[in-house]
């Protein structure tokens, strides 16, 4: 299943901001070790979580944002590779479209 990513980012104390999604594991274990007294939208207002509650909050942060951002940029790529392909008339390549002369051959 797919899932589309928010671009509402979060801060973490000590780096940069991370996908909401991340914050939002993150919370459900906060919130069962402290209770809802403070919503996430609050924590993020007081300037979120640090990098250390994060690692004790949900440890799979970390890796999870570099695939995050791995994913990301192969995405930017492979955008400018289909505007590229499709300037110059070519259509991806598909089991029935093979035979076709402007059948664009894919390196990925």
């Amino acid at each position: 299943m797919a899932v589309k990513l928010r671009k509402r980012k979060f801060p973490v104390q000590e780096v940069p901001l991370i996908p909401w999604e991340l914050a939002e594991e993150a919370y459900i274990v906060y919130a069962s070790k402290y209770g809802t007294s403070q919503s996430l939208e609050r924590l993020a207002q007081r300037g979120g979580f640090g990098a250390g509650e994060m690692d004790m909050l949900y440890p799979k942060w970390r890796p999870s944002l570099q695939l995050i951002e791995r994913l990301q940029g192969e995405l930017e790529n492979l955008k400018v590779d289909f505007k590229r392909v499709s300037a110059a008339g070519a259509v991806p390549c598909t089991p029935k479209s093979n035979r076709s002369d402007r059948c664009a051959r894919w390196n990925l």
